[in-house]
């Protein structure tokens, strides 16, 4: 199941236009230039295995494309826009160029969501390999398993579950949740909101959603809105943990929203 490498994109630029108001044909023109001017100077190799070093030589060296290791976190490094701009992203943004790229030579390369970041599988006549587009290095399983140790504990084993591929639409929801994440800890609450509209448009009605949609109100302020969004979240998942701690939020919020009126 090799994800389609345009689609992918360009469901992306058109979220992130709704997102940001800009970049959609904008990224567009400047792939579609970086590609132009390459095949001016090189012609794609017959080859399976020499295609796929083309593409990552193309596209880390000649295009300079990196992962920004000092600001990880940065909505900035998310938005394709941005992205474009300073040739360095997350894990997320750059697995969407690349894989964008790689359909340019016919290669089939599907996402991994892994819990740490996001890793490519390669698919090859000798065997898939797994890619990390943050470093642009091939990884083992056992370098896999080193960074899921890291996050999730010394005992665990690297199951076949961490290395699924996901759909276009898993794919997409991750980029969101990623953005949103962003411009929370960046307290730009105005489009962390848009974000959460459209993963309420992927998913109706989802509690976390709504849950994630009024603790962003009552960043804003918009208190009443955040109680009703608190109050949906305990009418789906009443057994959760969390629902306790929104009724103490919302008697909170109740006596914040009269002092406002």
């Amino acid at each position: 199941m090799a994800l389609r490498g345009y689609t992918l994109l360009f469901r992306v630029l058109g979220f992130t236009e709704e997102i940001t108001g800009e970049g959609y044909l904008l990224v567009r023109k400047q792939l579609h230039h970086l590609w132009l001017n390459w095949k001016k100077n090189n012609i794609v190799a017959d080859e399976e295995e020499l295609r796929f070093e083309q593409l990552v030589e193309m596209f880390y060296t000649e295009f300079g494309f990196s992962g920004n290791w000092q600001d990880y976190f940065n909505s900035d490094n998310l938005l394709l826009p941005k992205v474009m701009d300073s040739h360095s992203g997350n894990s997320t943004a750059l697995a969407i160029l690349f894989i964008y790229f790689a359909r340019k030579f016919d290669l089939d390369i599907d996402p991994i969501s892994f819990p740490s970041q996001l890793i490519l599988l390669v698919d090859s006549p000798k065997g898939g390999f797994y890619f990390d587009p943050f470093t642009g290095k091939v990884v083992s399983k056992a370098e896999l398993e080193l960074k899921l140790r890291g996050i999730k504990g010394n005992l665990t084993v690297l199951e076949p579950k961490y290395l699924e591929a996901i759909s276009s639409k898993q794919f997409v929801k991750r980029w969101l949740m990623e953005i949103k994440a962003g411009f929370i800890r960046e307290e730009n609450f105005e489009s962390a909101l848009k974000v959460c509209a459209v993963l309420l448009k992927l998913k109706p009605g989802d509690p976390d959603e709504v849950r994630d949609r009024g603790f962003i109100y009552q960043q804003l302020e918009c208190f009443n809105m955040a109680i009703s969004d608190y109050e949906y979240f305990i009418d789906q998942r009443p057994d959760d943990p969390l629902s306790k701690i929104l009724k103490h939020q919302i008697t909170e919020l109740d006596s914040q929203a009269l002092t406002l009126h």
